[in-house]
């Protein structure tokens, strides 16, 4: 249970966004954080919003919770806008006005975009915000469904893993990869996985990109090694993983396997074929009307061994 504050202009928008839903409600301009229950302490009653269903009832006017006044009285601190706890709150406001049709509201674009710049700034916490549940929120920590509360504390803190990462430009490793600069991506994200632990979202991350890399410099063993250090509860999309270690399995094994191969290469990376040239066109001729069926053989292969 915590009690906080927002800054200035997180609290405009929550009042705003309250006073829609009770125009009667009056903000003492404190929230009680309990589990995924949010309560904002008012009068002539206080506000409680679930934030797994959006449900909102009301209870008993601040003025008569039992030591309020010790409680107002203390340091309470303020989360604070274009700080990571504020962008959260940001994100929660937003997903309330939204599942309750508290217009202006973001659609479901502006919104997905949001969340994703939020999930690129939580994982270094082993932190996901599931854009595909049917919940107003649902957060997973460690691979575990979690509750607002804990999220907070836990992204109150700095995180070791950014500030571990924080010399290496992990945009740039990855524009290598797009530019066919294998050897060079190599080394940037062979440097990031040794700085974080081994358990982390962040390792899976940097597991998952050493395994194309590995696959692109031919070197099966070494990617086949990297998938399997993989968390598969940190794996979002978990059919693209068992395809990409049933390629390693089967493309030296099947009767046109490196022509499927060659041309898996290029949906992996688009700038592939447009390195290899007209050499790829010709093998994408070939192998398109073939690769459906191969890919549910590589999906299969893939799924018996790391499934």
């Amino acid at each position: 249970m915590i009690y906080f504050r927002l800054s200035s202009s997180l609290q405009l928008q929550y009042d705003g966004a309250l006073r829609k839903l009770k125009g009667t409600f009056v903000s003492k301009e404190v929230y009680l954080l309990s589990n995924d229950e949010l309560t904002a302490l008012g009068r002539p009653y206080s506000l409680v919003i679930s934030l797994k269903d959006a449900s909102l009832s009301e209870t008993k006017s601040y003025e008569r919770w039992e030591g309020i006044e010790e409680i107002l009285n203390e340091d309470i601190p303020a989360i604070k806008e274009g700080t990571l706890m504020g962008e959260f709150m940001r994100f929660l406001l937003m997903r309330l006005r939204r599942v309750l049709k508290l217009e202006p509201y973001a659609d479901e674009y502006m919104l997905s975009v949001l969340e994703g710049k939020l999930n690129e700034r939580v994982k270094y916490y082993d932190i996901y915000i599931d854009k595909d549940s049917s919940e107003m929120t649902s957060i997973r920590y460690k691979g575990n469904d979690t509750d607002i509360e804990t999220v907070l504390k836990i992204i109150s803190e700095p995180s070791d893993a950014e500030e571990a990462l924080k010399d290496i430009d992990l945009m740039y490793a990855s524009r290598l990869m797009g530019l066919n600069r294998y050897e060079e991506a190599l080394k940037l994200f062979k440097e990031a996985l040794s700085s974080v632990s081994g358990d982390s979202m962040m390792a899976t991350e940097f597991n998952l990109k050493l395994g194309e890399i590995y696959f692109f410099l031919e070197d099966k063993e070494a990617a086949i090694k990297s998938y399997k250090l993989c968390d598969k509860c940190y794996i979002k999309d978990i059919k693209d993983y068992y395809i990409r270690v049933g390629h390693l399995l089967l493309d030296d094994k099947e009767e046109n396997g490196l022509k499927l191969r060659e041309y898996y290469k290029g949906i992996l990376n688009p700038t592939y074929g447009k390195y290899k040239g007209d050499e790829y066109k010709d093998i994408v001729a070939y192998a398109k009307p073939l690769y459906p069926e191969y890919e549910e053989k590589c999906l299969a292969a893939g799924k018996a061994e790391v499934g």
